[in-house]
């Protein structure tokens, strides 16, 4: 039987779950009270290209790495804030161990199969903070941009 509007048959390419997904940060700071709504992460490498003088050979050769984070949420309880600014806000506070991590758990994937993939953001620290607030809903949003160091990744 043809589709009505003569278009093909999507193949199908499986399914996965997003609601599994979990937002974790490193020490006193319990991420499931801090109200996030949003997170953007962006990792990027500086990359020189470089031609040598007496042939047509060009190279390219890689810089330091550097990422940005920004997030959006709403504020909440004091003693959460207080935890994450501590940790995230003061550059003296920034280890080896300060993470924030973003897993996914797909709950659809055949049993004995991996079904966690995790993106591991090491040494962040906040670099701005802005407020948002409505009149319609009176809720306060706050805009975090932080800087990072490394982003990892692990799992499918």
């Amino acid at each position: 039987m043809a589709d009505i509007y003569g278009r093909a048959t999507p193949r199908y390419g499986g399914s996965f779950t997003s609601d599994g997904a979990r937002l974790l940060f490193s020490g006193d700071v319990d991420g499931a009270g801090l109200l996030v709504q949003n997170i953007t992460i962006n990792y990027q490498q500086a990359v020189s290209r470089i031609w040598e003088l007496s042939s047509n050979t060009t190279y390219y050769v890689a810089g330091r790495t550097s990422g940005q984070l920004g997030m959006t949420r709403v504020l909440g309880p004091v003693l959460l804030n207080r935890a994450f600014y501590t940790l995230y806000g003061n550059v003296c506070n920034i280890s080896d161990g300060t993470v924030i991590t973003l897993t996914f758990e797909n709950e659809c994937t055949p049993e004995g199969a991996s079904s966690e993939s995790t993106l591991q953001v090491r040494q962040p620290v906040i670099t701005a903070i802005g407020f948002n607030m409505s009149t319609a809903d009176m809720v306060i949003s706050e805009n975090v941009t932080m800087l990072f160091a490394t982003l990892e990744r692990s799992g499918e």
